[in-house]
């Protein structure tokens, strides 16, 4: 009889004059289905009116699609728009398995697999789902096994907060090795051109230590990068623009 009831009520505080049916055709989560229309044979993605189930990695969300996906794929339901607008594209509506009695928010919530979401859920029938859950909690059923479960509103803020704070490291350390990597190249083109200098200057007749002064640069240092110019310069199968930058690395 409190189901009868509970049907009843639906239909009446929804628009069951635009309700049609359909065959449920896959199960996304906990409260959002796709139905193959009769109508039309077309596809429509449907959000389940006024409860949220949890997400599907939060605690509870596969048992949420799982009973959503036992009670309703391949079966046909009757589908009432709750509300003219859309939700991310989906219709927004009650989804009522006839043949068996069941309404599905009624279904999850009374299994303790979703929260009446106060924020939209506004029609009458909210307030029976509202009971559901009270009982559901005091018995301590699915989710309200937990001490503090975390309902999916607030978790896909906390997720979305994670994920910018990742992306946003992620991209300061693109942006340091970026930087970092400048230096290198600078450095190495830097080397390079007192290199050049200082080996102009020893071909005038200039010692090392001579050179070294004019570029202000280490002695043993520019000994080093003349050797490995030298050594690059010497490699017949290596392009000499090539060999000078590998050249000056110090």
């Amino acid at each position: 009889m409190r189901l009868c009831v509970f049907i009843l009520a639906f239909c009446l505080s929804a628009m069951p004059a635009l309700a049609w049916t359909g065959e449920v055709i896959s199960v996304h989560d906990g409260d959002s289905v796709t139905v193959r229309r009769a109508d039309t044979g077309k596809t429509a993605k449907v959000r389940i009116y006024g409860v949220d189930c949890p997400e599907l990695k939060q605690a509870y969300g596969m048992e949420a699609r799982d009973l959503t996906a036992r009670v309703l794929t391949g079966k046909t339901v009757q589908v009432i728009p709750a509300q003219k607008g859309k939700s991310y594209k989906r219709e927004v509506g009650g989804v009522v398995l006839l043949d068996d009695l069941l309404v599905l928010q009624d279904a999850l919530v009374s299994s303790g697999l979703a929260w009446v979401d106060d924020r939209f859920c506004k029609l009458a029938v909210c307030d029976l789902w509202r009971l559901h859950q009270r009982e559901a909690r005091e018995a301590g059923r699915g989710l309200w096994k937990d001490e503090s479960p975390v309902p999916p509103w607030q978790w896909r803020i906390r997720y979305i907060q994670a994920f910018n704070a990742l992306e946003n490291a992620v991209r300061e350390n693109i942006r340091t090795a970026a930087l970092e990597e400048g230096i290198r190249i600078q450095r190495r083109q830097d080397g390079l051109a007192v290199t050049e200098r200082a080996l102009s200057y020893m071909r005038r007749g200039l010692s090392l230590n001579e050179a070294a002064k004019l570029c202000d640069c280490n002695r043993e240092t520019l000994r080093l990068r003349l050797r490995r110019l030298r050594t690059a310069l010497s490699a017949p199968a290596k392009p000499v623009q090539g060999n000078l930058l590998e050249a000056s690395h110090a």
